[in-house]
């Protein structure tokens, strides 16, 4: 037991510092650790500047590609009209010189001996057996049916070529290559029409009676939809030729809204 009448654990508590006194670091310390945290945020500061500096290089850079594909966009544009023009240019002159007259040749007469009446002898006078008089009127009524029918193929051949003749140098056709698809915008919308026949069109947004896209389909036909208006390829080629002679620039997709067929269309077609 110690003085005071307390009894000893047999441990031993050493001298403590006061606790101002304890694990306090110096001014250099601190001034050192200022330093470098203003180093560290220099070096952010740093790199912040360089990617602003990185991203204004990139915006520049989307900027001359931009324009760069609207100079080509441009120049792809000229070189199709000019193939265009071309093109409609070496269709006139092919068509102009299948429309050129050529010289009919005639045969010759192979038998060059001269008729002579005199050859002709005659042993007794001639007789003439009498006609039934319903036989007569049966080879005239023959005679005026055959002539009244050929006035009709004739005259239908006159106006078919007339037509022909009627377009001309100009007669345009379509070309894949150089012409786009034609289009209708009866749904306010440019749409694509679908190949129909021998280079004939077909609507996808309108028939005779609805104009909507996609055209609805049939509830008892599986894979259609119900058929859009048509124009025919002959139909077609005219159209081009008129618009061609009007001026209109072909190189741009050809609005067929006002120029489908008045007639009915299919039953349906096959969704592709």
């Amino acid at each position: 037991m110690d003085d005071s009448g307390h009894r000893e654990n047999g441990r031993h508590n050493p001298l403590q510092r006061p606790w101002h006194m304890q694990h306090q670091p110096s001014i250099g310390q601190i001034m050192a650790a200022m330093a470098e945290r203003d180093a560290a945020l220099q070096e952010r500061n740093l790199a912040f500047s360089e990617k602003k500096a990185a991203l204004a290089e990139r915006d520049l850079a989307i900027l001359q590609r931009n324009s760069a594909i609207l100079e080509r966009n441009s120049a792809i544009m000229a070189r199709d009209k000019a193939i265009t023009t071309l093109q409609n240019r070496k269709n006139a002159m092919t068509l102009g010189v299948k429309h050129e007259h050529q010289p009919h040749h005639y045969r010759p007469q192979t038998d060059e001996t001269p008729y002579n009446s005199s050859d002709i002898h005659v042993s007794g006078p001639l007789k003439m057996s009498p006609v039934p008089l319903e036989t007569k009127k049966q080879t005239k009524e023959a005679k005026t049916a055959t002539h009244n029918k050929k006035p009709s193929k004739i005259s239908k051949r006159v106006k078919r070529e007339k037509g022909e003749d009627e377009m001309g140098l100009n007669q345009v056709g379509f070309h894949g290559t150089t012409m786009p698809v034609p289009v209708c915008s009866c749904t306010g919308i440019l749409r694509s029409c679908y190949k129909w026949g021998n280079g004939g069109w077909q609507s996808s947004c309108c028939t005779t009676a609805v104009s909507m896209y996609p055209l609805p389909a049939v509830p008892h036909k599986r894979h259609a939809r119900v058929g859009g208006r048509k124009m025919s390829g002959s139909a077609f080629n005219k159209l081009l030729s008129r618009l061609a002679a009007e001026g209109h620039d072909l190189s741009s997709p050809v609005d067929l809204k006002n120029n489908w067929a008045k007639h009915g269309t299919n039953r349906y077609i096959t969704i592709k």
